[in-house]
């Protein structure tokens, strides 16, 4: 029947063509959906294109034409006549070796010995059908030569129809030579097409739609041109034409869409493995691993699941679970540390009742089960659920179905509509949930800082009483017994030594002390101590421990290195500087000298950046009775 009638006819509504000879028409982007073209000769038809869904080729004869399996040969023994000739050449010009008559003949002849040995060496290695004959010349001649070259052909050929690695090339080679002038379904859609036990050597399926195709016992379907498709994998091509992938491995394998209809899959590892839109529908994968694999789509009505492992499988509400047949599963591919792979259900005694597991993951495919580290914090949590229903009106307070604790964690489980997009719920949730644990953990953190200064204020109230209202305070690290405090209304200035002097009042009288410090008014008033300083003072400076130095030196180590005001070089310099002063601190006998070095050219940097840099001063005077206290350990005063 010429392709103009069928498609006459099939215009008119008529769609059975069974037995039907198509030899050589040219369908190309018609539309045969539907048609039944079972037991038809279509050898040489041309599909491309074709919009063939749901047609049916059972037992359909596909691949070449008589006479193209004719022109075939004629050119296979054409190429044979050339490579026998080129092998008698070669073998020729190798034998000039054994001419003793001339020098340059066999010169050319060892020369072209050499490089046929290379290449014969190649072409067994890489699967390359050349020159052995050549080389064979060099000993028995042309004759024994070319004789030699087919032997060669032949083992080669045999190797590459075997499905050697090596010689992939040659088959795919050969199979594109015989299928020119063949059956072509390129670019065609096939979906939910049967080619049960249809003839499909020399047949093209590239760029062809094979979604749920059946390909269950075709003939010589390892001769086919397939593309990219799935048929391109030798392992998943011999699984869709026989059924059978009973313990076999198909780990990562691509079988989107693939027609595995009844397969056995028993004990099968799809770990990893895409199944997405694919047909299982009463397939056995009883003890199969379907750990991680992608299963959007798929159809496993009346399938058989008893014993497979479903961790983290990758499954929505287009994954159809209609009747499956199910006792129990395993949630855990290996056991975990308690000796369980998370049986369902718990009791190893139940099985599954019929309905029980499409029940079981049908309510799961619609649950959204969110990990709270460390335990929940419950204020960040009705905040963060709160925020979640404003957005998402389709979660309720009824949504929350468990809080389940996991160790340390707690997973909060979630039910939503199917429709509803669970990452987005996810996301946001967290998104809130987190940042007011940050919140709060930033607002401890702010106010056990603001406890430390205070702290810090009250252990020198006593001397800040005795100053003015606003002095200014200027480190300088003069040698010992050069120390002289000096105020005059308007400043104050103090060096480090045992010995001290203070210049105070409008008559700027003057009382020098080797070690009592006395504080003179206007109205000449004294008060006098045992020591270098008051008692509370001299208490203070004793609790403070080098350990605790080190501490604070930390604490303004890190202050420094969170202040964005400052620029980025004075910022390096002041946390190395700071941090030698630590490390000095942390020996058993601190040089004190050392470490107010260290301070004072703190302070010079940061005064030098406040003159250009917002932000600094307020810094200044925030940390300033951090560097009060550390400087009385120092035995010397320092800008607070």
């Amino acid at each position: 029947m010429k392709a103009i009638e069928v498609l006459k006819r099939y215009a008119q509504g008529r769609r059975d063509f069974r037995g039907e000879n198509l030899r050589s028409q040219s369908f190309r982007g018609a539309n045969l959906s539907g048609a039944d073209f079972s037991e038809t000769d279509i050898r040489g038809a041309n599909f491309r294109e074709a919009n063939l869904t749901g047609v049916n080729f059972t037992g359909a004869k596909a691949g070449l034409q008589r006479r193209w399996v004719l022109v075939l040969v004629i050119a296979s023994c054409l190429l044979s006549a050339l490579s026998g000739f080129c092998a008698a050449w070669g073998g020729y010009i190798v034998a000039l070796i054994f001419d003793s008559s001339s020098l340059e003949n066999q010169i050319v002849g060892w020369v072209s010995l050499i490089i046929l040995l290379v290449f014969y060496i190649v072409s067994i290695r890489q699967g390359i059908a050349a020159a052995f004959g050549a080389v064979a010349g060099a000993v028995a001649g042309a004759v024994a030569g070319a004789f030699a070259t087919v032997l060669l052909s032949a083992y080669l050929s045999w190797r590459a129809l075997k499905g050697d690695p090596r010689d992939a090339w040659i088959r795919s080679s050969a199979i594109e030579f015989a299928a020119t002038g063949g059956t072509s379904f390129r670019g065609a859609n096939l979906t939910n097409t049967n080619f049960t036990r249809a003839t499909l050597k020399s047949t093209d399926f590239r760029e062809a739609t094979i979604a749920r195709t059946c390909w269950r016992d075709t003939q010589k379907l390892d001769r086919i041109r397939p593309g990219k498709t799935l048929l391109a994998q030798p392992a998943v091509r011999e699984l869709l034409r026989t059924g059978n992938g009973y313990g076999k491995s198909y780990a990562g394998a691509n079988l989107d869409g693939a027609n595995l209809a009844g397969a056995n899959l028993e004990r099968a590892n799809l770990k990893f493995a895409n199944l997405s839109h694919a047909t299982l529908r009463q397939a056995n994968l009883k003890d199969a691993n379907l750990a991680k694999t992608l299963v959007v789509g798929a159809d496993f009505t009346a399938a058989y699941l008893t014993g497979a492992c479903l961790e983290a499988w990758n499954i929505n509400s287009t994954t159809q679970l209609d009747r499956v047949y199910c006792q129990y599963v395993f949630l855990l591919e290996n056991e975990n540390e308690k000796g369980s792979r998370e049986r369902r259900p718990h009791d190893p005694d139940r099985v599954f009742e019929p309905g029980d597991f499409e029940k079981l993951y049908r309510k799961m495919m619609n649950l959204v089960q969110i990990l709270l580290r460390n335990g929940i914090d419950r204020e960040s949590f009705n905040l963060a659920f709160q925020k979640l229903m404003e957005e998402m009106p389709e979660v309720t307070p009824d949504s929350i179905q468990a809080l389940e604790k996991k160790g340390n964690d707690v997973l909060v489980t979630l039910e939503v509509p199917e429709e509803t997009d669970k990452s987005r719920v996810e996301r946001r949730f967290l998104d809130v949930y987190e940042a007011r644990l940050e919140a709060v953990k930033q607002g401890a953190l702010l106010e056990a800082e603001q406890r430390h200064n205070q702290d810090l204020k009250d252990i020198i109230l006593a001397r800040e009483q005795e100053r003015s209202a606003n002095p200014i305070f200027n480190l300088t690290n003069h040698h010992p017994g050069d120390t002289t405090v000096s105020d005059n209304s308007s400043g104050f200035s103090i060096s480090g030594s045992s010995d001290i002097r203070v210049v105070q009042g409008e008559g700027n009288q003057t009382t020098q002390t080797d070690s009592r410090f006395t504080n003179q008014g206007d109205n000449n008033q004294t008060i006098q101590g045992d020591g270098n300083q008051t008692a509370r003072e001299a208490s203070e400076t004793e609790a403070l421990t080098p350990q605790k130095v080190v501490q604070l030196l930390a604490y303004l180590e890190d202050r420094i290195q969170h202040l964005e005001a400052l620029p980025p070089a004075t910022k390096d310099k002041s946390v190395k500087r700071l941090a030698a002063a630590k490390v000095e601190a942390e020996e058993s006998e601190p040089d004190k000298e050392s470490i107010g070095k260290s301070l004072k050219r703190v302070n010079e940097d940061l005064e030098e950046a406040s003159k250009t840099a917002q932000g600094i001063k307020e810094f200044v005077e925030e940390v300033a009775p951090t560097f009060v206290k550390i400087g009385k350990w120092l035995g010397m005063a320092i800008f607070g």
